[in-house]
């Protein structure tokens, strides 16, 4: 791990210009593309970069947690959505579609991003049916996926406005595509938000199709749904 660690430094240092590891955090989330295209080539893992020099801690998500969970995803969707959706879609999606699944709580697949105690981010990973939405969006439970021939699920990924762009969302990503894989799961999909794409793409899915989703109050939500290779 330490040569590891030196090589993606190193290559940190040999992209940027860079020579002082204390500046590998702004560094890297300047240049995450880069970077990871970087670490698909010569087979190094640039997130031991988060999760050395990040101070962000990961935890399974409880239920005392659900609250402040619902507030921080309404802040996440009305601080980051507004260059993709308009008023009316991000507040019909606050209470029809956006919030937490209690399914992945009960499963112990959601996961939840702390800095200093206060929740930063929040997603997780299912082995059931469902490929977006909160409790709101969904009137019965989960049938469960099969490992040897359905994808798991990514989900319901968030982060706080004012931690944007901080690598949150990788790290949490890193630790859901790690835990489907350990139960059997070889490729992921999940229904990205128009803001998401972006990341999930850098993350290595590939959009299959777009989803224009028609909520109760006649607004219409674009989704996109996304597929990758464990």
């Amino acid at each position: 791990k330490p040569v590891k660690m030196w090589i993606t430094l190193r290559v940190t240092h040999i992209l940027t210009g860079q020579t002082n590891n204390n500046n590998v955090l702004s560094l890297f989330i300047k240049n995450q593309s880069t970077f990871f295209r970087t670490s698909q080539r010569y087979k190094f893992p640039v997130k031991m970069i988060v999760n050395r020099y990040m101070p962000f801690t990961t935890r399974p998500a409880t239920f005392a947690d659900i609250p402040a969970l619902n507030e921080m995803i309404a802040l996440s969707v009305r601080g980051l959505s507004t260059a993709y959706y308009i008023p009316g879609q991000i507040e019909s999606a606050i209470k029809y579609v956006f919030g937490v699944d209690t399914q992945l709580v009960t499963d112990g697949t959601y996961f939840i991003a702390e800095l200093d105690g206060t929740i930063v981010g929040c997603g997780g990973w299912s082995k059931r049916n469902t490929l977006y939405g909160g409790d709101q969006h969904k009137e019965i439970e989960d049938p469960l996926l099969d490992p040897k021939t359905d994808a798991s699920r990514i989900r319901a990924f968030f982060v706080h406005p004012d931690h944007a762009r901080q690598g949150i969302g990788t790290l949490i990503i890193n630790v859901c595509e790690a835990a489907a894989k350990e139960n059997g799961f070889a490729s992921f999909e999940l229904g990205a938000t128009l803001p998401g794409v972006p990341l999930y793409t850098v993350m290595g899915y590939e959009a299959i199709k777009r989803i224009d989703a028609p909520l109760p109050d006649g607004e219409v939500l674009g989704i996109v749904k996304m597929r990758k290779p464990a």
